[in-house]
């Protein structure tokens, strides 16, 4: 969370159904999911949810690499 801090401001959203993102960078419309070992069933969940929050990109945060686009290696942030 701090290392997102000097990106701007940092939001969380959760809807009731407990559909959520991790974090949203505001400034930058980015919605960021943390995982430990994330997958393409998590990347595709938090495409759809961030289509319909408008923001304009999404990335799967994962302390374990996953490689293809879409995630982030969390040592890298």
């Amino acid at each position: 969370f701090n290392n997102l801090r000097k990106y701007g401001q940092v939001n969380y959203y959760q809807k009731r159904s407990g559909q959520e993102i991790d974090f949203i960078l505001n400034d930058m419309m980015i919605a960021l999911e943390v995982k430990q070992k994330g997958d393409k069933n998590d990347l595709i969940k938090l495409q759809n949810l961030s289509k319909k929050l408008k923001l304009n990109k999404c990335y799967v945060v994962s302390k374990s690499f996953v490689k293809g686009k879409g995630y982030i290696l969390a040592s890298n942030i």
